[in-house]
């Protein structure tokens, strides 16, 4: 699944919780298109926020291109921000990248995964079920 991260405490009611997955994408477009997809198709998903930070016209398609092209897919739980790191000298070093995805970060939840994770249609619904289910003791 990747590493996960607890950003705030939970409120009362699991299902207006909210999970930031974030990648850090270089190269891998197509791996990362179906890492896409899959979070696309989750059934009954609380709402995702899947933060990639990416070299700029980076890849073939590049990583603006795969992004366009699921924006313009109906996903009522699935928000897509990307942002364009310029320095690729900082952007090798993983542990910039996610500090700033954590200062940034204004889910519940973070999930730091690789690009070409693909998630069961009902990965986070389960996820979702598994903290209800022990009281948001859920393991970070």
């Amino acid at each position: 699944m990747g590493t996960g991260w607890r950003t705030s405490k939970l409120g009362d009611n699991l299902q207006d919780m909210s999970i930031t997955i974030a990648v850090q994408l270089h190269n891998f477009q197509h791996r990362f298109n179906w890492m896409l997809s899959s979070l696309v198709g989750q059934v009954d998903s609380p709402q995702l926020v899947f933060d990639v930070v990416s070299l700029p016209n980076n890849g073939k398609p590049t990583t603006e291109a795969v992004i366009q092209h699921h924006r313009t897919i109906s996903s009522p739980h699935l928000k897509v921000k990307h942002t364009v790191w310029n320095d690729p000298d900082v952007f090798q070093y993983r542990g910039n990248v996610r500090n700033k995805q954590i200062q940034e970060c204004e889910t519940d939840w973070m999930i730091f995964a690789d690009c070409d994770m693909v998630y069961h249609p009902e990965f986070f619904k389960n996820l979702l079920d598994e903290c209800e289910a022990n009281h948001y003791n859920a393991s970070y």
